[in-house]
């Protein structure tokens, strides 16, 4: 981004604190509330991140647009001369986000704002965009399992838990590879909100207002994760330092939950040491949706339902990473072992 930090919210003009607060502006019985209202905290988090970089371009590049409202600053030219910088400084697809987000505020900030250039300019550096080729980096789902397998094995010395983060991290990173949640979701879990245990099985639910496509999602552990679970709630987890004093599944050393960000690393850092490369928690999607379709290939439209999208290109564009060839004999496997099949 540009100087890779923007104008504080604080700092923004006058007229677009306003408009970005009464944006936010619950509804009531009588009124409809702000556009952002019912955003997610981080779309709203998007939104403002988006916008103060655009506003750190005019302050650097044309300050006197400060004085114009929102809307009348984004002209083509103007979104054009941001562009030329975001291109500078990322890829094409980040500069196609970074455009996004900045249509994601002008939509609550200037709502009369035709966002009709910027949507265009969007989609065409979207377009020339080169998807990365992840291949080279994905692990399948089998040996992240193990991984996470490895890891629990680990802590233990004479059947008794003595490296608690290695349990922790272990056990984290087992479930992500089997139920390959959004990793503001995993992080997130609560024993008092998310978890349900049924004799020896266990259910995390998370409502629709916590997820991303605003549905409910409900996943069973696998039956041979239950019982390191069920040791980690009733035993792990509470060794560690005031885990009593709050209901986050993941504790952490320092008294407080583990955040998003900090699960994040605890995969990257324990994937590095694994495999001598980061496998951070978003690929583990991939590995899940390619594991599933060189697998079953002939299901492989399991893989929406594992990943929660509500289409299946959204799958296919984003996470089958699965060779031509390999998916055609993994496919051509099934299909002699259906035919041994008696009938």
């Amino acid at each position: 981004m540009p100087r890779r930090i923007g104008i504080p919210l604080a700092d923004w003009p006058a007229g677009d604190r306003r408009a970005w607060g009464k944006a936010l502006e619950a509804g009531d019985t009588f009124s409809e509330g702000g556009v952002a209202s019912s955003w997610r905290p981080v779309t709203r988090a998007d939104a403002i991140n988006g916008y103060s970089y655009w506003l750190r371009f005019l302050a650097d590049n044309d300050p006197l647009a400060l004085r114009l409202g929102p809307g009348q600053r984004a002209t083509r030219d103007r979104l054009y001369a941001y562009l030329r910088l975001l291109m500078s400084r990322m890829t094409a697809m980040g500069a196609a986000a970074a455009l996004g987000h900045l249509a994601l505020a002008l939509r609550a900030i200037a709502p009369g704002y035709d966002s009709t250039n910027l949507r265009i300019i969007q989609n065409s550096v979207q377009r020339s965009a080169k998807p990365r080729d992840k291949r080279a980096k994905l692990v399948s789902s089998e040996r992240l399992v193990e991984l996470g397998s490895e890891l629990m094995a680990s802590s233990m010395r004479d059947s008794e838990v003595q490296d608690l983060r290695a349990y922790r991290d272990g056990l984290l990173i087992a479930i992500l590879a089997t139920r390959p949640l959004r990793v503001a979701n995993l992080a997130g879990l609560r024993v008092d909100r998310h978890v349900e245990v049924h004799g020896d099985r266990i259910l995390l639910r998370f409502p629709a207002e916590e997820t991303k496509n605003r549905q409910l999602l409900e996943c069973w552990l696998p039956h041979e994760l239950a019982a390191c679970f069920d040791r980690y709630l009733t035993v792990v987890r509470l060794r560690f330092r005031h885990a009593d004093r709050h209901c986050g599944l993941w504790p952490s050393g320092k008294g407080c939950p583990l955040t998003t960000n900090w699960v994040r690393q605890i995969v990257i850092r324990r994937t590095t040491a694994a495999f001598g490369h980061p496998v951070n928690p978003h690929m583990f999607r991939d590995a899940a949706a390619t594991t599933l379709a060189l697998a079953r290939p002939d299901q492989a439209l399991l893989a929406r339902d594992l990943l929660g999208h509500s289409r299946f290109d959204t799958t296919e564009e984003h996470y089958l990473h699965a060779r031509t060839a390999d998916a055609g004999r993994a496919y051509a496997r099934r299909i002699q072992l259906l035919r041994r099949q008696p009938t």
